[in-house]
């Protein structure tokens, strides 16, 4: 490990941005200048900021580092700070990921040795009628299941073979996105998924904070980015919980898009976790911070991702962490994939029903706190 940079426990557990630090990490930082004296001995997100310091411009301009944010997935980066056993230790530091109920798994298991178009068409016929006296949330899941499995057959069945033509991103987000995730969100009614070029509100009350002047190009509001989609609490502040990137074709991980829209995504989902923590700074439960967490969607193509943020404390580093890259079926013999894809689904609900009832209990029905601002920079700029 580097001798300058300090062991994984006090990253994730001792985050906090102040004294010089917190002045020096400002929207004009000249990298090019050594640090004072008081900053020989940094606190870990300096060692971010030093790290910065020695990217050039370029490269510094495209670094989640310039957000304080610390991809585990990114190896470079991981290798670049700590070593293999420290990796994993900040790793194993990231909320696991929630479990899933044995009923939902067991609705799965019905099409995990389907055989042909046919058996999938016969076991969709053959389902078992459900009780009218079922639990609501056990229905709606299994007709959520139902309906994607019901669209997927109609698309294998299709003439046009259209799972192996080439489409744009709306017809990914028609014909197949819309059922395995909007569908989903029907049955959350506290959560709304919105779609199309949507502002992430909370980067732009980020980039306004300093705000304080009308008129001119230099004062103009700042929006911020556009997402295909936000996973937004119903209530008047527009608490956001999670987001969606949509392009219409996967060519690698390595690829111009995927990285521009993997770098967007966490950017969004960074800002959205840092105003949770704002929101519920002031109710007294110290341990609510570390039970947020924020969920993103990267869809490309047929390819799906999960990523997640989080953060120990608040006004520190915040960690993000993506899953494996599953992929929709193109065909009979690959219909298992769709069953992991579910569950996959099944878990970003179950995250924003977390985070959703813990804003709820905190802040939504009691009186709302005062905001306060967070003590993270917008970005750290040359």
């Amino acid at each position: 490990m580097n001798s300058h940079i300090p062991g994984p426990a006090a990253l994730i557990n001792n985050c906090s941005i102040g004294g010089d630090v917190n002045q020096q990490v400002t929207h004009n930082v000249n990298f090019r200048q050594d640090p004072p004296e008081s900053q020989k001995s940094p606190t870990p997100p300096a060692q971010v900021y030093n790290y910065c310091r020695r990217l050039s411009p370029r490269r510094l301009k495209g670094s989640l580092l310039r957000a304080f944010v610390l991809d585990v997935s990114d190896q470079v980066v991981m290798k670049s700070l700590f070593s293999a056993q420290e990796v994993e230790t900040i790793k194993s530091a990231f909320p696991s990921m929630p479990q899933l109920e044995k009923k939902f798994l067991e609705m799965l298991d019905r099409f995990v040795d389907v055989e042909s178009i046919r058996d999938l068409r016969c076991r969709l016929y053959g389902v078992v009628p459900r009780s009218p006296d079922a639990c609501v949330d056990d229905r709606k899941m299994v007709e959520w299941i139902e309906q994607v499995y019901w669209n997927t057959l109609y698309l294998f069945d299709c003439e046009k073979k259209p799972l192996t033509s080439n489409h744009n991103e709306q017809w990914f987000n028609s014909n197949i996105w819309s059922r395995v995730i909007d569908t989903l969100f029907l049955s959350l009614p506290s959560v709304d998924n919105l779609r199309s070029e949507v502002v992430c509100v909370a980067t732009s009350i980020l980039a306004n904070s300093n705000r304080t002047d009308t008129g001119g190009p230099d004062n103009r509001r700042k929006l911020g980015p556009r997402l295909d989609g936000i996973f937004r609490m119903k209530n008047g502040d527009k608490f956001e919980v999670g987001a969606i990137e949509v392009s219409k074709s996967f060519d690698s991980t390595t690829s111009t898009k995927w990285i521009h829209d993997s770098k967007k995504l966490r950017f969004a989902l960074r800002d959205m976790l840092l105003r949770l923590h704002d929101i519920v700074d002031t109710c007294g439960d110290d341990g609510v911070i570390e039970r947020l967490q924020t969920v993103g969607i990267l869809n490309a193509g047929l390819k799906f991702q999960l990523v997640r943020c989080w953060a120990k404390r608040k006004g520190g580093v915040v960690l993000c962490k993506a899953s494996e890259l599953l992929e929709f079926p193109t065909s009979i013999e690959q219909i298992a994939h769709l069953g992991t894809l579910l569950q996959a689904m099944a878990i970003v609900k179950k995250i924003v029903e977390a985070v959703n009832k813990e804003v709820e209990q905190r802040v939504l029905q009691n009186d709302r706190p005062a905001i306060r601002r967070t003590t993270v920079p917008a970005k750290i700029d040359t």
